[in-house]
């Protein structure tokens, strides 16, 4: 039996400027339904980090004026995604979905996941040379996040411009 729960990527990594969508995906016991209201939060800076979304009374953070988006579909799919258009090097961060449900005898439950997605961006498209390489060879999608067991593992592309080594660290690579 699902439980309170909340899924988000652990990171993602996106090119300034274009658009990046955040995912979000929830569940809740199937006793409380039917839910009279589900209410969506985006917190940056982590579990504690301030607010820059709230969907149901559309407030959204001076920094992000015009570039949020809900693209997920709450009451459906269970789903809490946003998209930030026009992403830009200082919108890195670690970002937290916060979901609040009214349930049937009109109490309220919220929860939020303890650790959210970092998010990085860098300069570059997915059209340079240097990205454009990176992708699989058919036809430049990515795949799909693989299901399993009720969670969603999603499979992480991310790039940028090499590092140079610290002295005496070990690289993943």
């Amino acid at each position: 039996i699902p439980g309170y729960a909340i899924t988000q990527p652990g990171s993602l990594s996106a090119p300034a400027g274009g658009p990046v969508t955040l995912p979000c995906n929830f569940t809740y016991p199937p006793d409380i339904e039917p839910v009279g209201d589900v209410r969506v939060y985006w917190r940056r800076g982590g579990f504690h980090g301030e607010f820059i979304y709230n969907h149901t009374e559309r407030f959204t953070h001076p920094d992000y004026g015009g570039r949020i988006v809900l693209v997920g579909d709450p009451r459906g799919s269970r789903t809490a995604s946003i998209r930030i258009d026009r992403l830009r090097e200082s919108d890195a961060s670690e970002y937290v979905c916060q979901v609040r449900v009214q349930e049937k005898k009109s109490r309220w439950e919220q929860w939020r996941g303890v650790t959210g997605t970092n998010l990085t961006s860098f300069q570059g498209t997915l059209d340079s040379p240097a990205v454009s390489s990176l992708l699989p060879p058919h036809g430049g999608k990515l795949p799909a996040p693989r299901t399993g067991r009720g969670t969603q593992k999603w499979s992480q592309l991310a790039w940028g411009a090499p590092r140079k080594p610290t002295p005496g660290a070990s690289t993943p690579f």
